[in-house]
């Protein structure tokens, strides 16, 4: 009980005694405090994203398989000085813990229920390390301990059993493991979120979203790729209610189609047109309605074409292919606003975050492609993107007039785009149990685009991203059923079929000598190429022909009018930044009118050091398209390209109002 040292404590020596107790009482109280806000240290309750963004090597191999240990254990030999408490002393270094949360810190197939021992914590990244019971897909990361230290503290947690999670994914472990916030399942396999059916064993469930970028019958290809890409998807045995299509369906039934209600992708004439999902068409194929459908958000196209999203869960494959024209930082939509890459970027991160996929893939076909991930794309959200070209050149397309091998004679347009035909008639000819890497279709594909490396035509096909998801086999991203049995080789051709179909040569085979060489045909120039089939096709000096070269000579010299105008508006920028003396990075020496050309040059054509964003304020380059657009007319998608002369004025400190200005001057002149 305690001493009272009341005033009427029957003798003096009473009360000091009392008095002394009250005092190693108060310093004992206060010596416990101390001790226990030292071993807290500076820990601030919250999540984290960067530990869990570090923990997984994209370059290292597929973890081993888990080894489970025979029984629930505290691990405590652990050797250290302590206790240490976490959290609000919620947790104890050596305390048996349990995950309340699936996939805690994003870790991979770790589910709620799971249990662990806390070995230290980390204030800087308000983490706490727990050593997980029967799950080998991490690693220790001690190095960022700092209650215990790293060096103070040994432990027998097995290699690649450690996860940094936070306070809020974990609770003390009861007798016996929590429920999971889903369904009761048995623990190690958390049901697939409800209403979705069960799938077989050893099958994930697979979503992709396929978005054609153009309408018009100039632009045939773009819509052919991803409807080849459905029939692709769909053969394999991914659901149409797993996959969404976005396409503005205006080449099946154009008027220029020799053979309506159908479309092909390569010179073989093979319909792919047949089933498509029309989810969202016309109008409604916009870049807004596309990051709605990716992220999942229901209510933001609700009454909307088919209203369906990528309605994916934290175990689910994701696969994003986009064809049309692209620019510096920008895509092409046939209706309504541009698509920029911060916001393709920013969906993509968002829905990572959100428990929205296990891992993503996307194949990007367009033009200067490299720039919507170079610099933007991190590393650690389980992303895999493959483009078409780096971040200043064209993508290319294939199966044009005037190309061998050309379309079928009745066609005066390009059927496809050179690398969306690549990796898809590649998909095509993979046997049932096929084991190419994505890793290894990436390679055989930027063979056959860059003509073997020698870029005599073609583009440079890149990858950002994850790296390590390029060790999955491509079937495991294009099929949802359970493996095939194993067929007996066939003894005379054993293997994967080699070459591609539709084409003279295969990918691995070099042109012999003395044949004829494809002209080029990249993305701007295959639209010239329909305008030139067209008027060949039509009769020598008749009224159809004069109509024809006419409508020829219009388009190019609209093209002209683009880049003159855009020619005139730098030079007078380049001029008044000269005038007010404003610094300009990469500045070139001289003085009047040449040293303001050469300026205006650089602007047109200065590319970002590797691994930086094209532009460095996007809402600028946003500002930066509008304002052109108010004053000279919509860029268009060739226009577009001239998107990083605008990038660059607003990386050199140039602003829309000042480029307004010019433009309502100078644009007028050239569009005279």
């Amino acid at each position: 009980k305690s001493c009272l040292c009341r005033a009427d404590t029957n003798s003096a020596h009473d009360r000091r005694d009392c008095l002394g107790m009250m005092a190693i009482r108060t310093v004992l109280l206060v010596s416990f405090v101390v001790g226990a806000l030292s071993s807290r240290g500076h820990l601030v309750l919250g999540t984290q994203r960067d530990v869990g963004a570090r923990q997984v090597d994209p370059n290292s191999a597929n973890p081993p398989p888990q080894v489970a240990r025979t029984a629930p254990e505290l691990h405590t030999d652990i050797k250290t000085v302590g206790p240490y408490h976490f959290c609000n002393n919620a947790f104890m270094n050596g305390e048996e813990v349990t995950a309340v949360v699936n996939d805690p810190a994003r870790a991979m197939v770790l589910p709620a229920g799971t249990r662990g021992t806390a070995l230290c914590n980390s204030s800087r990244f308000q983490m706490i390390l727990v050593c997980w019971d029967g799950w080998q897909s991490g690693n220790h990361n001690y190095q960022f301990c700092e209650y215990p230290s790293s060096g103070s503290f040994t432990t027998d947690c097995p290699d690649r059993s450690a996860w940094w999670v936070s306070c809020a994914e974990i609770a003390k472990a009861g007798p016996t493991p929590p429920a999971p916030p889903s369904p009761p399942t048995p623990p190690i396999s958390p049901p697939p979120p409800p209403p979705r059916p069960p799938l077989p064993p050893g099958v994930v469930r697979h979503w992709a979203l396929l978005v054609a970028g153009s309408n018009t019958w100039g632009n045939y290809r773009h819509q052919s790729d991803v409807y080849h890409a459905y029939q692709t998807l769909h053969s394999h045995g991914i659901p149409d209610e797993n996959m969404v299509v976005m396409h503005f369906d205006d080449i099946a039934h154009n008027p220029m189609n020799p053979h309506p209600g159908t479309v092909i992708n390569n010179p073989s004439a093979k319909d792919v047109y047949h089933g498509v999902p029309k989810d969202y068409t016309g109008a409604n194929v916009t870049a807004d309605i596309m990051l709605a459908v990716l992220k999942g958000d229901k209510e933001h196209v609700k009454g909307i074409g088919s209203g369906k999203v990528i309605d994916s869960g934290p175990h689910d494959k994701v696969f994003l292919f986009y064809a049309d024209h692209g620019a510096p930082g920008l895509l092409g939509m046939p209706s309504g606003a541009y698509l920029y890459a911060d916001e393709l970027n920013e969906a993509i991160k968002y829905k990572a975050h959100h428990d929205g996929f296990m891992e993503m893939v996307i194949y990007m076909e367009a033009c200067e492609s490299g720039s919507i991930f170079d610099g933007i794309l991190s590393e650690d959200l389980n992303v895999y993107a493959v483009t078409a070209a780096n971040d200043i050149e064209s993508s290319w397309g294939v199966y044009c007039p005037f190309q061998t091998p050309p379309p079928p004679k009745e066609y005066n347009t390009c059927l496809g785009d050179l690398f969306s035909v690549s990796w898809m008639e590649d998909d095509d000819k993979l046997p049932p149990n096929g084991n190419e890497t994505l890793y290894q279709q990436f390679r055989a594909v930027r063979s056959r685009v860059s003509s073997h490396h020698t870029y005599a035509q073609g583009s440079h096909v890149e990858r950002f991203g994850t790296a390590r998801i390029g060790n999955e086999t491509v079937l495991s991203w294009l099929t949802q059923r359970p493996p095939a049995p194993k067929p007996q080789p066939a003894p005379a051709a054993p293997g994967r079929p080699s070459g591609w179909p539709g084409l003279a040569q295969s990918a691995a085979a070099r042109p012999a000598a003395g044949a004829t060489r494809t002209p080029n045909c990249g993305q701007h120039d295959a639209e010239r190429f329909h305008y030139e089939a067209r008027v060949q096709s039509a009769p020598e000096g008749s009224a159809l022909r004069a109509a024809e070269s006419a409508a020829l000579e219009a388009f190019l010299s609209a093209r002209a009018r683009i880049d003159t105008a855009v020619e005139r508006v730098l030079l007078a920028l380049a001029r008044a930044a000269r005038a007010v003396d404003r610094p300009e990075p990469g500045h070139v020496d001289g003085s009047g009118a040449s040293g303001a050309a050469a300026q205006a040059a650089a602007w047109a054509t200065q590319r970002p050091p590797p691994g930086e964003a094209v532009v460095r304020d996007w809402d600028c380059l946003r500002s930066m398209v509008r304002s052109w657009e108010q004053k000279c007319g919509p860029l268009g998608q060739y226009g577009m390209r001239h998107a990083r002369a605008l990038a660059n004025l607003c990386n050199h400190g140039v602003s829309p109002a000042e480029l307004e200005g010019a433009a309502a001057t100078e644009c007028g002149r050239a569009l005279e």
